[in-house]
């Protein structure tokens, strides 16, 4: 049990403090320009190449890397790691290059709702920072690299570095720019920031990755990249596409509202992606290696069984507690600077419906990785393509609200993860029917503790110290079952296998 609640729990403190950091960026853009189209520029110049990255690669790299890196020795591993980091450098260096001649067009995908309105500046600051692309894909080549190899923490800390030197340069400007006026564009300041942060990131995880080791005569193997690669590869990015565009096409059918929805948009997602990258994703990626290795299909029905209904328990504790606390949570994390109490209540409602997504993408993300395990990455791709093309299809064709149309992204979740788990149970035969009494013990615990904790909300305001203290306590009845039958049940089937 100590060896996976350390890796888990040094994963999640990995994670977090990269979120975290993303939050202090965040807010630090929040106190300066508020509510306003300049955030909104700033917000896309350090977004659009995380975004572009996901809409061509997604989380395809890992997903299609570590089953290989897993079935080669040290030295083909190694050989096949420095080939994709060279194919992905050129690859995308190239495609870097044909996207910044359409910088308005990138601009009408993404958030058309201010495509009319940006300044020049800006679109010349779009097409300086579509060169971290590259980057940024290399570092997900190491990174799935890293995992192969269980340095998980190392891996984790990607985000962290990124943020932390974004956050240096954001400082540098706004505390010593004013004094000397070296800095004619803060668009510009920003994107260079962003390609630097992208740089000392990739550098250092290609450093503890060894490189020491490798040989540059690996580059001219032939039977590493392979055909079966390119295909197992061409379907996980169109199913990643799918999944992670998703929200993206919400968030651009919001900001049609007008000016400053793309900015509350974008604060709300950031409030899920915390717990949704720091808790629920950790699964995938720590489970992931070990499920690529499993072949005996009991074993990775109890496996991938477990995991989820430790998935499903989390997700109802802190969906729940988003929910009743989205005021107070958004009020801490925001509430400084040029944000307005409306603006604070605007984002928390937002940020209220966005909530129940949470578990539902933490479930996605790791059923798809159990396909992705069994080498079936073209199945999660026509799923994926077929639910949210007919979502997001209603929501334009309906002309929903913002907030109804959040619901409706959050109907389109459900429907996927119904969806991906009866398709797995028939075509791979993962039962999930195998559920066992610790974690019926810890649902249960997970229900009824949330039921009360809801209850105790419905009927009464309580001050931010009564708040405190009710989820403290929710969260502790849920640990006990967690501790004591989620991560020694995980634990035992490790052992086994």
């Amino acid at each position: 049990m100590n060896k996976v609640l350390l890796v888990g729990l040094s994963v999640s403190f990995a994670l977090f403090l990269g979120r975290v950091s993303g939050f202090l960026r965040d807010v630090i853009v929040a106190s300066s320009f508020g509510i306003s189209l300049n955030a909104d520029m700033i917000i896309l110049l350090l977004t659009i190449p995380d975004i572009v990255v996901n809409i061509l690669v997604g989380g395809a790299i890992g997903l299609v890397l570590i089953p290989r890196f897993k079935g080669h020795n040290f030295d083909d591993r190694s050989a096949l790691y420095i080939q994709a980091l060279l194919i992905s450098f050129f690859v995308f260096l190239a495609i870097s290059f044909f996207i910044s001649f359409f910088p308005t067009t990138l601009l009408s995908l993404l958030s058309p709702g201010i495509v009319n309105v940006v300044s020049e500046d800006f679109l010349q600051s779009l097409n300086f920072v579509l060169y971290s692309i590259p980057l940024i894909v290399m570092s997900g080549v190491t990174t799935a690299f890293l995992n192969s190899n269980d340095k998980f923490f190392v891996a984790a800390l990607g985000t962290l570095i990124f943020n932390a030197v974004v956050i240096l340069f954001i400082i540098f400007y706004f505390y010593f720019d004013s004094y000397f006026g070296v800095i004619n564009s803060v668009l510009m300041y920003v994107s260079m920031a962003v390609i630097v942060a992208a740089s000392i990131r990739f550098l250092l995880l290609f450093y503890y990755s060894r490189p020491d080791s490798f040989h540059l005569s690996s580059v001219l193997r032939t039977d590493l990249v392979d055909k079966e690669l390119a295909k197992q590869y061409s379907f996980c990015v169109l199913g990643c596409v799918a999944t992670l565009s998703f929200p993206i096409l919400i968030r651009a059918y919001i900001s049609l509202d007008g000016e400053g929805y793309l900015a509350i948009s974008s604060f709300a997602m950031k409030l899920v992606d915390l717990p949704l990258g720091v808790v629920l994703t950790v699964f995938s990626i720590v489970f992931f290696p070990k499920l690529s290795e499993t072949l005996e299909p009991l074993r990775f029905s109890n496996t991938f069984t477990n995991v989820t209904c430790i998935i499903i328990a989390i997700s109802i504790v802190i969906t729940l507690i988003s929910y009743n606390c989205s005021t107070f949570i958004v009020e801490l994390v925001y509430g400084r600077g040029s944000f307005t109490q409306e603006d604070i209540n605007t984002v928390a409602m937002f940020f209220k419906v966005f909530s129940f997504s949470l578990g539902l993408q933490g479930l996605i993300s790791f059923i798809i990785a159990a396909f992705a395990a069994k080498r079936d990455n073209s199945t999660p791709l026509w799923i994926l393509a077929i639910n949210i093309v007919i979502c997001i299809v209603s929501i334009y064709l309906l002309e929903l609200s913002s907030i109804n149309a959040l619901i409706a992204m959050n109907i389109g979740y459900l429907s996927i993860a119904i969806s991906l788990l009866v398709v797995l149970n028939f075509k791979h035969y993962v039962k999930f029917s195998i559920v066992g009494k610790g974690n019926l013990i810890m649902l249960s615990t997970a229900f009824f503790t949330s039921v009360l904790y809801n209850f105790t909300f419905s009927y009464q305001d309580f001050s931010f110290v009564w708040v405190s203290i009710f989820t403290v306590i929710y969260i502790s009845l849920n640990l006990i079952p967690l501790l004591q039958y989620g991560v020694p049940g995980l634990y035992t089937r490790l052992v086994r296998e």
